[in-house]
């Protein structure tokens, strides 16, 4: 990994504004929420939802969405409210990424190596959420 900040001394508004912290990022399919959806379920389900990380089959670390600024949703908002307190910072259009944090630590991996999560939580989106699984060559 690498970034233009020197020491790799950045504020967490840096880090998300520039992109600064995926060495690669590994996106699921999209999930539909069931109309009519409430944004205060949604908020409390994702931040709810639990995540545990395996490498080559090994528990690693486990997360909840709490971990991210109280939830997703909570550092979306956190994030919109910053960057348009910035003069001349770009306006979110629809099909950007924004990801807002990690659920576990980040860990190192080597060639060879399988990671996969597995997902569990309750509300609109949690049934729906499957575990990825990626094998780094």
């Amino acid at each position: 990994m690498h970034t233009h900040f020197p020491g790799w001394k950045f504020s967490a508004a840096q880090a998300v504004a520039d992109e600064g912290l995926h060495g690669r990022l590994l996106v699921g399919r999209p999930v539909d929420l069931p109309p009519g959806t409430p944004p205060h379920a949604l908020a409390e389900a994702l931040a709810g939802i639990r995540l545990r990380l395996y490498g080559d089959g090994v528990l690693r670390d486990e997360g909840t969405g709490a971990n991210v600024l109280d939830g997703p949703l909570q550092a979306l908002l956190h994030f919109v409210k910053e960057i348009r307190a910035l003069a001349g910072a770009p306006v979110l259009q629809a099909g950007d990424v924004v990801t807002t944090g990690t659920l576990t630590d980040a860990w190192p991996v080597l060639p060879g190596q399988t990671w996969h999560t597995e997902v569990d939580g309750a509300g609109p989106v949690a049934g729906q959420l499957a575990g990825l699984s990626v094998r780094f060559e």
